[in-house]
């Protein structure tokens, strides 16, 4: 596995915006970690973070071309 592809994307936290603290990869479910087939300089890409209802959603895409 490289640096590349791992950890997926991600995330940190930071309470003053000065110190931040990494999270472990947002992407829990490993079928959508399947990169099997995808070559260098590419894999996910996430564009955006919003915040709803107490939830955070993170759109991605696997990009393969």
């Amino acid at each position: 596995m490289t640096f590349e592809q791992y950890p997926d994307v991600r995330g940190h936290r930071s309470r003053d915006l000065v110190n931040w603290r990494a999270l472990e990869g947002v992407l829990e479910n490993r079928r959508l970690l399947d990169l099997t087939g995808v070559r260098d300089s590419e894999g996910i890409s996430a564009s955006g973070l919003s915040y709803e209802d107490g939830f955070l959603h993170l759109p991605f895409t696997v990009v393969d071309t």
